[in-house]
């Protein structure tokens, strides 16, 4: 895959990450990351589960054997920094952007600093545009190896100490959306 690919989704898939994300609020603790907004949670972790869903629905049309996303709602200490999909034993990272905040403050993709992909050169993210004002319609873009990725800072100075930003301006990609 060597451009973007667009994907729309159907319900099921939406009520599923929903559903994931409504219950896995309750799981997880993020005023680590300065992030106390209940709502802001459920909608970061509904949107990127939708990212997952793209991914693996543009590499399954192109005949690659990959994971499903990871819908189980797993305890405070389950949780992982497991990759978001695989192909065999290969992990695969998406990120997910919504197209209302890309279009607000650029499109662009944000690491935590603790995310072992960033440790990881060869490791393959894929990045993703989820365009909210149509609901089911995201865009693909190719994945990238980390080694290949040009990083920046966040724009928040309250995030600057932890987090890591990759500017689609800055990486060679282009706002695209359906």
């Amino acid at each position: 895959m060597n451009r973007p690919v667009e994907v729309i989704l159907n319900k099921e898939t939406l009520a599923a990450a929903r559903q994931y994300a409504q219950g896995v609020v309750d799981t997880v603790d993020y005023s680590k990351r300065n992030q106390l907004d209940r709502d802001k949670i459920i909608d970061d972790h509904f949107v990127g589960k939708l990212g997952e869903a793209a991914v693996e629905f543009v590499l399954q049309t192109r005949g690659i054997e990959i994971s499903q996303p990871d819908y189980a709602i797993y305890d405070k200490h389950g949780k992982s920094w497991a990759s978001d999909l695989f192909i065999g034993s290969q992990g695969i990272a998406v990120k997910t952007q919504k197209l209302t905040t890309a279009l607000r403050f650029g499109l662009s993709w944000t690491f935590h600093f603790e995310d072992p992909v960033l440790c990881q050169p060869e490791a393959v993210v894929y990045y993703v545009l989820f365009n909210d004002h149509r609901g089911n319609r995201l865009v693909v873009y190719p994945g990238k190896k980390i080694r290949d990725t040009v990083f920046g800072s966040p724009a928040k100075d309250i995030l600057k100490s932890i987090k890591r930003v990759v500017y689609a301006k800055d990486n060679g990609i282009k706002l695209k959306y359906n």
